[in-house]
């Protein structure tokens, strides 16, 4: 047994060198621990396969740490596979509670020992043998994904992995429409995974995630609608959409005016009187929609470039302040700002 270069032996060892009783996990020492924080320091690394018992002189330094002692000598006795130590000191239940991976070191795990493995990791599911529907089911419940371990998995069982992570609907194979329909409420991008969907599917995904659109092929007026409603933003997916569609849109959300090629008059007086700041991002918008973005938020007048008098002067009618905003104001303005 070799560790930091230091040839272990069964029976006497005592350090070579100096003790430095300061720092953790530091050169200077030899590094054991009580039965009870041995699960603690399982992973310690990689090529650990052995746990021996511990024997202390009378004249051993002993130095107490977090969860560990810091010695100079002390005689090793018992070694043991870690499976073999942990089934002769009873230590199954504080294993797979300090990680659920630990029940590697099982052999034929209690239903109990499976889940309380699982409630720590789920991913132990897959170090375990023929699960049973109870196990299964309780890894389900700590994730969707686990459903990825089994083969021809039931119908509640899909809804449940679905109904806790939408997407792990793509470890399904051919997802009836319930199954689909479940995964889309939960996370409507799930529809991402999901092959030949009916029009009552997608539109429950795009109506729980507005962005989920982005994978439906040519969506139809409605479901547009449905989409951007959900989350304007949703609008940089759909193609050459209808001005009742960008409209819809700039109304849930004003910044999605940015991803509009020529937005019309009356698309952009909408997102302006839902978030005048948006006026900055229109290009030469007219002083209909400088005036109702201003209207909407005085501070607007920042993001507009040469603004009209009338623009300026109703910014300042509104908040005096706002002439700090404004480029070469003429007296008019000034006056009108108490300047």
């Amino acid at each position: 047994m070799i560790h930091h270069g230091f040839q272990y032996k069964i029976g006497e060892n005592v350090l070579i060198g100096g003790f430095n009783s300061n720092g953790n996990c530091k050169p200077g020492g030899f590094y054991i621990c009580d039965l009870e924080d041995v699960c603690q320091w399982l992973n310690l690394h990689s090529k650990m396969r052995t746990i021996c018992e511990v024997i202390l002189f009378k004249e051993s330094i002993l130095v107490k740490q977090y969860r560990k002692y810091k010695t100079d000598r002390f005689i090793l006795q018992n070694p043991l596979p870690i499976a073999d130590f942990l089934e002769k000191h009873n230590l199954y239940k504080q294993a797979v509670q300090k990680r659920g991976i630990y029940i590697q070191y099982i052999a034929n795990p209690s239903e109990e020992i499976q889940i309380m493995a699982i409630q720590e990791d789920w991913h132990a599911i897959k170090l375990i043998k023929n699960p049973s529907e109870k196990v299964q089911m309780v890894a389900i419940k700590r994730d969707g994904y686990a459903i990825s371990h089994f083969e021809n998995p039931s119908l509640e069982f899909r809804i449940e992995a679905v109904q806790q992570d939408g997407h792990s609907i793509r470890f399904i194979k051919n997802p009836s429409e319930e199954v689909q329909m479940a995964a889309v409420q939960k996370n409507g991008s799930a529809i991402e995974y999901i092959k030949n969907t009916s029009k009552e599917v997608q539109m429950a995904a795009v109506r729980n995630r507005g962005c989920a659109i982005e994978y439906i092929k040519n969506p139809p007026k409605e479901m547009q609608i449905a989409a951007v409603k959900q989350c304007g933003l949703a609008i940089k997916y759909i193609e050459n959409p209808s001005e009742e569609v960008q409209i819809a849109a700039v109304q849930e959300s004003a910044h999605s005016i940015g991803d509009l090629k020529n937005p019309s008059i009356e698309v952009q007086m909408a997102a302006v009187q839902r978030n005048g700041y948006v006026i900055g991002n229109i290009s030469n918008p007219s002083e209909q929609v400088q005036m109702a973005a201003v209207m909407q938020n005085v501070n607007a007048i920042e993001h507009i470039k040469n603004p009209s008098k009338e623009v300026q002067m109703a910014a300042v009618m509104q908040n005096v302040h706002a002439i700090e905003h404004i480029k070469n104001p003429s007296k008019e303005v000034q006056m009108a700002a108490n300047i």
